[in-house]
């Protein structure tokens, strides 16, 4: 397939209008600007993936995801006071895994509406958790750095995912998930390391000069593994209810979910860091 195929002309077309608006958006607001980009892409992740539940035969009620909604506030605050990871991860991990234990155990037993409940749970607490820690870096001191924060978990993921597509297309051979994600290869995934590490370079020779840049660039790559497996299990969810996108919301790169499934785990582990470094 040609590299200037119609999708990839879809998704060029669809960053050029999207990507300036975010980033002003952030600019010009840096603690609302990410607060309510992240909740429009909560609410917008929840709705779509309780939709694809439903595709799937899984018909969860709004009820259960509202643990994911309010995970969201408990990490993000509201835009006038952010919360900023207040709460012990223990809790977080402990829900998740219950409603995974849930999901994986409910057909064994035969219990279809434990096992729609757990689904829909498990995938609000990830979203919640996924959009709550990129609200939470703009507000972990010192404020002044939130932007910077933010700039970079964006650099990273974006330059990812463009340096994948476009290695993977040129000279991907070995599938690296075939089962989940067959169009994604081991080289693509290589290829956006390498541009996650490239990425993280420029950001901390301009934002953060007093940060190690090894360091950076380090944090930078495990950053984008955790985006790319944040990508598979969102494949995973979307393969097992039969859909190849979450949505048509972006046109050329999917819905709202398909455009978050890398920060559900990446956000919090840059969070992390910065936690630990402040």
């Amino acid at each position: 397939m040609s590299l200037f195929s119609s999708n990839l002309f879809r998704r060029v077309a669809t960053a050029v209008v999207v990507l300036p608006v975010v980033v002003a958006a952030i600019a010009l607001f840096p603690q609302r600007g990410p607060w309510m980009l992240a909740a429009i892409l909560c609410v917008l992740g929840v709705s779509e993936a309780h939709t694809l539940l439903a595709r799937g035969g899984l018909h969860a009620s709004h009820i259960s995801f509202l643990p994911g909604i309010a995970l969201f506030f408990e990490l993000a605050g509201t835009p006038d006071a952010a919360r900023a990871f207040p709460i012990s991860g223990l809790p977080i991990v402990a829900a998740v895994a219950a409603a995974f234990v849930a999901v994986s155990r409910a057909d064994r037993f035969g219990i279809p509406v434990l096992a729609a409940e757990g689904a829909g749970a498990l995938a609000g607490l990830l979203i919640g958790l996924g959009a709550g820690s990129f609200a939470a870096l703009s507000s972990l001191a010192p404020i002044e750095e939130g932007t910077s924060r933010i700039a970079l978990l964006l650099a990273v993921i974006i330059s990812s995912d463009v340096f994948a597509y476009f290695t993977g297309h040129a000279i991907g051979r070995h599938k690296l998930a075939p089962q989940v994600s067959p169009g994604k290869t081991v080289e693509g995934a290589i290829g956006g390391l390498v541009g996650a590490a490239l990425a993280s370079a420029v950001i901390a020779t301009q934002l953060f000069k007093d940060q190690s840049l090894v360091l950076v660039m380090v944090i930078g790559v495990l950053v984008a593994i955790a985006g790319i497996v944040g990508d598979l299990m969102a494949s995973l969810f979307k393969r097992y209810v039969g859909a190849k996108d979450s949505g048509t919301l972006f046109p050329g790169h999917g819905g709202a979910l398909d455009r978050m499934d890398a920060f559900i785990l990446a956000a919090p582990l840059l969070y992390a860091f910065f936690k630990t470094v402040s």
